[in-house]
């Protein structure tokens, strides 16, 4: 019997976990299966990966996502850009806005990002402007 390394950090790896502890305990996938709640295949799965890789094949693995668009420079640029406000790139109110921000980086970087995304950029960057903890979406 394969001994567990890790401690579950989320209900997903608990449940994955649970079932090979059951299949060591010598239940069969379908009886772990109905058990849990999961199809037959997953179990199958995770008891294959077990076999493959070890216990910590069960963990969660998390997706990077996609590489950013903007690079280190362009970044670091675009935080002292913003801190001059609007304003100083020619927009007419005094405020960013989700939109207007997308727009500024398209012209300057030549990047194109959807007003959605603005937010999670941001965060990315930690820049909230001093004046606002939310921006408008328009």
């Amino acid at each position: 019997m394969q001994a567990v390394k890790f401690t579950p950090q989320d209900q997903r790896e608990a449940l994955r976990l649970r079932a090979w502890q059951l299949k060591q305990s010598g239940w069969k996938q379908k009886d772990i299966a109905d058990s849990l709640g999961v199809s037959q295949t997953a179990v199958s799965n995770w008891i294959r990966r077990v076999r493959q890789s070890g216990t910590q094949s069960l963990r969660t693995r998390h997706s990077p996502g996609a590489p950013s668009r903007l690079d280190t420079t362009q970044k670091s640029s675009l935080i002292q850009l913003l801190e001059q406000g609007p304003g100083a790139h020619g927009f007419a109110s005094g405020n960013w806005t989700y939109s207007r921000i997308a727009h500024f980086i398209a012209q300057r970087f030549g990047v194109s990002y959807h007003q959605s995304h603005i937010p999670k950029l941001l965060k990315t960057l930690d820049w909230v402007p001093q004046h606002r903890r939310q921006l408008p979406q328009g």
